[in-house]
């Protein structure tokens, strides 16, 4: 998402082509999270990311427009390769896009989720596995 796509979810004035969806409300929580990770400011880091989990777990499954197919699959991109995955634990900011995707998987139908779970890396992975253990 660029700067004037941002500036028009903020000001609301999206068209409806350009419809507010999914992961345009979650992508500006995302990118304080990592601002503040970056900046060492724990206290925003974690508003941010409560923010994110609250309407996160408001979501119920269902099935999503194709406009948010795209930003959602977007926004999960703009996690993975925003944060680093940890030693110790999962990164909690990956685990909560990872717990998302793998609870609406089935919603998620697409070739932008194709071309995002066909990237490989780590996303993949933790989804795998979060399905495999449900």
């Amino acid at each position: 998402m660029d700067d004037e796509e941002m500036t028009q979810c903020a000001e609301g004035s999206a068209s409806e082509d350009e419809e507010l969806s999914t992961g345009k409300i979650l992508l500006p929580d995302a990118r304080v999270y990592m601002l503040a990770q970056y900046l060492q400011l724990e206290g925003l880091k974690s508003d941010a990311f409560d923010r994110l989990g609250y309407f996160l777990l408001q979501l119920e499954p269902y099935p999503f427009r194709r406009g948010e197919i795209k930003s959602t699959a977007n926004f999960a991109r703009f996690v993975y390769t925003s944060t680093y995955p940890s030693v110790s634990s999962e990164e909690p900011m990956r685990k909560l896009v990872s717990t998302f995707v793998a609870k609406d998987f089935l919603f998620l139908v697409g070739p932008e989720v194709d071309a995002l779970m066909s990237e490989g890396g780590d996303l993949g992975i933790d989804v795998t596995e979060k399905i495999r253990r449900a």
